[in-house]
């Protein structure tokens, strides 16, 4: 049964009163934070997730794990938990949770995702993708300390608050696709953000987390997505994308099996000049249309190293000069 706005949830420390739902699956609710006991000053509103399909259920509870470790739940940089349904283990049930009984999930509410702004303005306002780029990777380098990769980074899990301060607070949520570093079993990442070595089939791995966040920073700026399938004009779809970092690149290196070197042969056609289909340039041609400044021109370009073993972990590249200049 869908929630509606005005239903109360007892939490282990808080109880949350929706407020609107944010999604139209009614699955992520604004919520207002109640007092659960004398004394206690929450915070005014929170944001609420809950999940009725049986794979939704799975990040969900996913989700719940990764925050069960200390070091992400204590991690500054990472979107905090605020409570959740008090036995979050016994009672969902994956395949057909209790009417009345779904889990969920409390979180600190955010004012806004990167999502939500023009191009423009973080060109105007370059300290903002500054502050992003700092704070990503350091929920980032926690992670590798894990082992772990978010394998969902993209600007609609990028979230920011108090904008207009001298300290925007920017922080990593969305952690239900957070998996062991390596993971090989089947392609993940968004397609637009998706690292070469996934695209080959050799597994992802903390550099594709931070390859991610060199396609979000692009896309962040940039008036059209220059990775991706957006414009698309044959249906193709990820062989589309493909063909883009062809492009963008010149080449890449070959994939691991029998079908993706047939992948490969497609992505190669498609970006042959006699056909026309591709219209995008190489990345460094892109990047500079966007007429950014040169230091975060370099920062940017450091991350989108097709080579994953010349790419900076987020240690390294939190060293840049670009998080470290004044704008």
């Amino acid at each position: 049964m869908a929630w509606r706005a005005g239903r109360i949830l007892h939490g282990r420390l808080h109880s949350f009163q929706l407020e609107k739902p944010l999604t139209k699956s009614s699955t992520v609710f604004k919520a207002r934070v109640l007092p659960k006991s004398t004394g206690s000053t929450p915070q005014c509103r929170a944001v609420i997730k809950t999940a009725y399909e049986r794979y939704k259920l799975a990040d969900l509870k996913r989700e719940y794990r990764v925050y069960s470790i200390e070091s992400i739940r204590k991690s500054k940089p990472i979107r905090a938990l605020l409570g959740t349904i008090d036995d979050f283990d016994s009672t969902p049930n994956l395949a057909d949770p209790t009417p009345g009984a779904e889990p969920w999930m409390a979180f600190e509410w955010m004012d806004h995702s990167l999502v939500d702004f023009d191009p423009k303005y973080f060109k105007q306002h370059p300290r903002i993708l500054q502050v992003a780029s700092k704070s990503v990777l350091k929920a980032l380098a926690t992670y590798k300390e894990l082992n772990l990769i978010h394998t969902d980074l993209k600007h609609e899990n990028i979230l920011i608050s108090n904008i207009d301060s001298e300290e925007p607070t920017v922080k990593l949520a969305d952690l239900g696709a957070t998996i062991p570093d390596g993971f090989n079993d089947e392609r993940i990442q968004p397609i637009a953000c998706r690292a070469p070595k996934v695209w080959r089939g050799k597994g992802c791995f903390h550099a594709s987390d931070v390859w991610s966040l060199g396609v979000t920073l692009t896309d962040c700026l940039s008036p059209a997505s220059i990775f991706g399938i957006h414009d698309d004009p044959l249906g193709v779809g990820e062989h589309w994308a493909v063909a883009k970092l062809f492009r963008l690149f010149n080449s890449l290196p070959s994939p691991v099996d029998r079908y993706r070197e047939s992948e490969w042969e497609l992505a190669e056609k498609l970006v042959d000049p006699q056909y026309g289909y591709m219209k995008v340039g190489t990345i460094d041609k892109e990047i500079r249309k966007l007429e950014l400044p040169e230091i975060m021109v370099d920062f940017i370009m450091s991350l989108l190293v097709v080579d994953d073993e010349k790419r900076p972990t987020a240690q390294e590249a939190l060293k840049y000069p670009f998080i470290h200049a004044e704008f």
